[in-house]
């Protein structure tokens, strides 16, 4: 079994486990792709390749890679990896500017815009809600979309970790422990539509183009 760890997005280092050989080979990431099982994450790919851009731990062990992986399909699956698609972001002066263009998409569809003003539940909440037109020609009270601005402080997760030791005889050793991870930096942006979970971005620009989109359909 050969483990690498391997810089990511999150805070933590990803680890990527190989575990056979040849056309046994298999491969395992703690990456998010990589935790679904018809997924072949990019972490994989590269150190099948030989990239070891960004690898932290386990260096040594890529030359015993290279042979293990001789005729394995994963190899094909490598050279065939596509990145994920690049989100699309949304490109404006100012944040002004942001709201006044969004402002001005909505009302053309018919949607009353209202600010999301600071509240005493969520202090440094802020930003804009939409609301569809009733049959009484009135703005409906629930909002039918939202985006808005909120920072929480993020607080430290318990991880369990196992681990599998291997003796000359075969023997396998079962041990498990628990950690502290340190908290994620919180996505500050949120949109949210009628009936459905929130969705969280880092930056106001990564945000903005699924409202928009959900404007244009309207």
């Amino acid at each position: 079994m050969l483990v690498y760890h391997v810089a990511g997005s999150a805070s933590e280092p990803y680890r990527v486990t190989f575990d056979g050989e040849g056309e046994k080979l298999r491969a395992y990431c703690t990456c998010p792709a990589g935790r679904r099982s018809a997924s072949f994450c990019k972490h994989v790919a590269a150190l099948l390749m030989g990239d070891v851009t960004a690898l932290i731990e386990g260096g040594d062990d890529i030359d015993c890679l290279q042979k293990v992986s001789t005729n394995s399909p994963l190899l094909a699956r490598a050279l065939a990896h596509a990145p994920a698609p690049t989100k699309r972001v949304a490109i404006f002066d100012s944040p002004e500017s942001a709201w006044a263009s969004l402002r001005q998409q909505a009302e053309a569809k018919g949607i009353v815009v209202r600010d999301i003003n600071p509240v005493d539940t969520w202090p440094d909440a802020a930003g804009l809600s939409l609301h569809r037109i009733g049959k009484h020609g009135k703005p409906l009270k629930a909002a039918a979309a939202s985006i808005y601005h909120r920072i929480s402080e993020p607080e430290p997760r318990q991880e369990t970790v196992l681990t599998i030791a291997i003796d000359a005889s075969a023997v396998c050793t079962f041990t498990t422990a628990t950690r502290e991870v340190p908290p994620r930096a919180p996505r500050p942006w949120h949109v949210t539509f009628a009936g459905k979970p929130p969705r969280s971005f880092g930056t106001l620009e990564r945000a903005l183009p699924c409202l928009i989109d959900w404007i244009n359909s309207q």
